[in-house]
């Protein structure tokens, strides 16, 4: 069973990627969000 710290870790990180992404390439949000999903 995954913990919730796991869960809230992982989202935070997620988040922080997404936005160095978006500062990064605000063009290619919408193909780096789409890959980094999975």
């Amino acid at each position: 069973m995954i913990s919730i710290s796991y869960i809230k870790q992982a989202a935070e990180r997620e988040r922080a990627t997404r936005l160095a992404a978006l500062s990064s390439f605000p063009t290619s949000e919408t193909s780096l969000s789409s890959s980094s999903t999975g």
